[in-house]
């Protein structure tokens, strides 16, 4: 049912009403599940090792930021373009970086 609510919304859109579903009173609430999601399969009973992975990956980013210095990148190799497969991909996904 959710997929037929979704189908032809554009998802690369930000629209934050995509997310209100109506109780049977009217009133409009927040749904978490109302979009498909692959992030930690995604399901309503979601990952074991959720918050888990997340304290990992805060511990990862701090510690890179703690020791590399993220120098400029050349003008060709700056630019934010993606592309679309099963997960966004950079194009050019470089980082100049130099050990502190």
């Amino acid at each position: 049912m959710l997929d037929k609510i979704n189908a032809g919304r554009n998802l690369g859109t930000f629209e934050p009403r995509r997310w209100l579903v109506k109780e049977t009173t009217g009133r409009e609430v927040f749904n978490a599940h109302t979009l498909p999601s692959l992030s930690f399969n995604g399901s309503c009973r979601s990952y074991s090792g959720r918050k888990l992975v997340s304290m990992e990956f805060r511990i990862v980013v701090t510690l890179l930021i703690l020791n590399l210095e993220f120098l400029e990148l050349p003008e060709d190799f700056k630019t934010m373009n993606v592309s679309e497969k099963i997960f966004r991909q950079p194009d050019k996904p470089y980082a100049r970086l130099r050990s502190l």
